[in-house]
Protein backbone atom coordinates (compact mmCIF):
# COMPACT_ATOMS: atom_id res chain seq x y z
CA UNK A 1 0.00 0.00 0.00
CA UNK A 2 2.84 2.39 0.83
CA UNK A 3 4.45 1.55 -2.50
CA UNK A 4 1.26 2.65 -4.32
CA UNK A 5 1.12 5.95 -2.36
CA UNK A 6 4.80 6.63 -3.08
CA UNK A 7 4.25 5.84 -6.74
CA UNK A 8 1.28 8.23 -6.95
CA UNK A 9 3.25 10.93 -5.09
CA UNK A 10 6.20 10.48 -7.46
CA UNK A 11 3.93 10.78 -10.50
CA UNK A 12 2.25 13.91 -9.13
CA UNK A 13 5.55 15.57 -8.27
CA UNK A 14 7.14 14.68 -11.60
CA UNK A 15 4.15 16.19 -13.41
CA UNK A 16 4.94 19.57 -11.83
CA UNK A 17 8.47 19.57 -13.16
CA UNK A 18 7.29 19.36 -16.79
CA UNK A 19 5.48 22.70 -16.70
CA UNK A 20 7.19 25.84 -17.93
CA UNK A 21 8.17 28.34 -15.27
CA UNK A 22 5.62 31.06 -14.57
CA UNK A 23 8.26 33.78 -14.21
CA UNK A 24 10.42 34.78 -17.15
CA UNK A 25 13.63 36.73 -16.60
CA UNK A 26 14.49 39.23 -19.30
CA UNK A 27 16.98 42.09 -19.52
CA UNK A 28 15.54 45.21 -21.11
CA UNK A 29 17.29 48.38 -22.13
CA UNK A 30 15.29 51.37 -20.96
CA UNK A 31 16.21 54.74 -22.47
CA UNK A 32 16.87 57.42 -19.90
CA UNK A 33 16.50 61.12 -20.46
CA UNK A 34 19.51 63.24 -19.60
CA UNK A 35 18.74 66.88 -18.94
CA UNK A 36 21.47 69.18 -20.17
CA UNK A 37 21.31 72.72 -18.80
CA UNK A 38 21.43 75.34 -21.53
CA UNK A 39 24.08 78.00 -20.91
CA UNK A 40 22.63 81.42 -20.09
CA UNK A 41 24.44 83.07 -22.99
CA UNK A 42 22.41 80.97 -25.45
CA UNK A 43 19.09 82.03 -23.95
CA UNK A 44 19.65 85.78 -24.00
CA UNK A 45 17.30 87.69 -26.29
CA UNK A 46 18.67 88.31 -29.75
CA UNK A 47 19.05 92.06 -29.96
CA UNK A 48 18.98 93.79 -33.26
CA UNK A 49 20.31 97.12 -34.40
CA UNK A 50 18.17 100.22 -33.98
CA UNK A 51 17.55 102.37 -37.02
CA UNK A 52 18.53 105.94 -36.36
CA UNK A 53 15.54 108.26 -36.68
CA UNK A 54 17.45 111.25 -37.92
CA UNK A 55 15.78 113.59 -40.33
CA UNK A 56 17.85 112.37 -43.23
CA UNK A 57 18.56 108.72 -44.00
CA UNK A 58 20.95 108.04 -46.79
CA UNK A 59 21.22 104.92 -48.88
CA UNK A 60 24.48 104.19 -47.07
CA UNK A 61 22.64 104.29 -43.71
CA UNK A 62 20.07 101.79 -44.97
CA UNK A 63 22.81 99.48 -46.31
CA UNK A 64 24.68 99.64 -43.00
CA UNK A 65 21.44 98.94 -41.12
CA UNK A 66 20.70 95.95 -43.38
CA UNK A 67 24.18 94.54 -42.77
CA UNK A 68 23.72 94.98 -39.00
CA UNK A 69 20.39 93.15 -39.14
CA UNK A 70 21.95 90.29 -41.13
CA UNK A 71 24.74 90.03 -38.53
CA UNK A 72 22.19 89.91 -35.67
CA UNK A 73 20.22 87.22 -37.50
CA UNK A 74 23.37 85.18 -38.04
CA UNK A 75 24.24 85.43 -34.33
CA UNK A 76 20.73 84.31 -33.38
CA UNK A 77 20.93 81.35 -35.77
CA UNK A 78 24.29 80.34 -34.25
CA UNK A 79 22.69 80.34 -30.79
CA UNK A 80 19.83 78.16 -31.99
CA UNK A 81 22.29 75.75 -33.65
CA UNK A 82 24.24 75.49 -30.37
CA UNK A 83 21.02 74.68 -28.50
CA UNK A 84 20.14 72.00 -31.09
CA UNK A 85 23.61 70.48 -30.74
CA UNK A 86 23.18 70.32 -26.95
CA UNK A 87 19.80 68.69 -27.40
CA UNK A 88 21.09 66.05 -29.83
CA UNK A 89 24.11 65.38 -27.60
CA UNK A 90 21.83 64.73 -24.60
CA UNK A 91 19.68 62.33 -26.66
CA UNK A 92 22.74 60.39 -27.86
CA UNK A 93 24.22 60.17 -24.36
CA UNK A 94 20.91 58.93 -22.97
CA UNK A 95 20.94 55.78 -25.12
Amino acid sequence: MIKVILLIAALVLSGCSLQEPLVRTEILEVPTMVVVPVPEILTRPCGGPILSKDNELTYGDVVAYSLDIMGALELCNEKLLSIRELSSKSVNEGN
